[in-house]
């Protein structure tokens, strides 16, 4: 394996020469620096980021935090803030919480021993871990995302307007006929609670009367359980109560797709008896049949956005927040 000495005899400079050319510190003659990058290419000569890190402060790593690695919706925000990361030359470092504060609390404690550069924290409800990691953005750069609520000058924050979108949905089926709209959510999750509030403003437009039968919200211990199935659970208990449904709205696909599942098997038809949307507009949605209508969110642009906010944060040494609110379109399928 090459060394920062083979390099250097190679291009015929001194190792001080080399270590400016790979830190970009320093004036250095553009000849001078070709002949030392010619030379770590000829002898595939790769720096010791750990040793970058000594000299820098900085360990070119950033962390997401993540209440669940199996939602598709944080693999594909995963995949937007690895878009930029690669450009500003930075490893990103996957944190799986599992609906844990426990956990997130361990995560946090190792982040900063491991002199992270910066947090991107996917919000999920406002506990312990939040306000945790709401403390360290006074010191840490921190992104939050998907917390339409955190309006706060202190942070950046990238959501999308889940309300707006979830009340437009309800006029959408009230202008195809149907009353008795259901809910589909998870308690306490900070971004379904705004699409909550969404479908009960939009029934509040049409003057439909809320109905609590109408709505099943997942308890915080729905974590054990997966979206699909309490989807399938959430129109069950619905559809027991003995009110007439004919359109479901989901605060996510998986959930709508659960819905789905259980409405067909029940000996109900899509959309013929009952209309179904959805929301993210992950990959699956346009695969089932019937093909899910949802409320898309630009995810893995979401990621792009959040990873430049933290990267301005850490390489301008940029103390300015930022809230970016993101755009949702409305993909009619044929469930509804």
């Amino acid at each position: 394996m090459s060394t920062i000495y083979d390099v250097a005899k190679l291009a015929g400079v001194g190792k001080s020469t080399v270590s400016r050319v790979i830190n970009k510190n320093g004036a250095i003659k553009e000849s001078t620096r070709l002949k030392v990058e010619a030379a770590m290419k000829e002898l595939n000569y790769r720096p010791s980021l750990f040793a970058q890190g000594i000299k820098t402060g900085r360990s070119k790593t950033i962390a997401l935090v993540v209440p669940d690695s199996t939602n598709l919706f944080y693999s594909m925000l995963l995949s937007g803030i690895e878009d930029i990361a690669r450009k500003y030359g930075y490893f990103v470092m996957l944190c799986n919480g599992e609906y844990d504060s426990q956990k997130g609390k361990v995560y946090l404690e190792q982040l900063q021993e491991r002199n992270i550069d910066g947090i991107i924290y996917c919000v999920y409800r406002k506990d312990e871990v939040f306000k945790d990691v709401f403390e360290l953005s006074e010191t840490v750069p921190v992104v939050f995302t998907d917390d339409p609520y955190l309006r706060d000058p202190t942070v950046s924050v990238v959501y999308t307007d889940g309300k707006k979108a979830v009340r437009e949905n309800v006029d959408y089926l009230y202008k195809k006929g149907c009353r008795n709209i259901a809910f589909i959510g998870l308690e306490e999750i900070c971004a379904v609670m705004y699409r909550f509030e969404g479908y009960k403003q939009g029934l509040k437009d049409h003057e439909i009367r809320y109905s609590r039968d109408l709505v099943y919200q997942a308890p915080y211990n729905w974590c054990r359980m997966s979206h699909f199935m309490l989807g399938a659970e959430g129109i069950s208990q619905i559809m027991q109560s003995g009110k007439q449904v004919d359109a479901v709205i989901a605060a996510t696909d998986m959930l709508a797709i659960g819905a789905i599942s259980w409405i067909q098997e029940n000996g109900y038809s899509v959309p013929g008896d009952i209309r179904v949307i959805g929301y993210d507009n992950i990959e699956i949605s346009s695969i089932i049949r019937p093909k899910l209508s949802t409320i898309s969110q630009p995810i893995r642009m979401m990621g792009n956005e959040a990873a430049e906010l933290l990267f301005r944060k850490i390489e301008e040494n940029n103390g300015i927040n930022e809230t970016i609110e993101m755009n949702t379109t409305f993909i009619e399928r044929e469930s509804t």
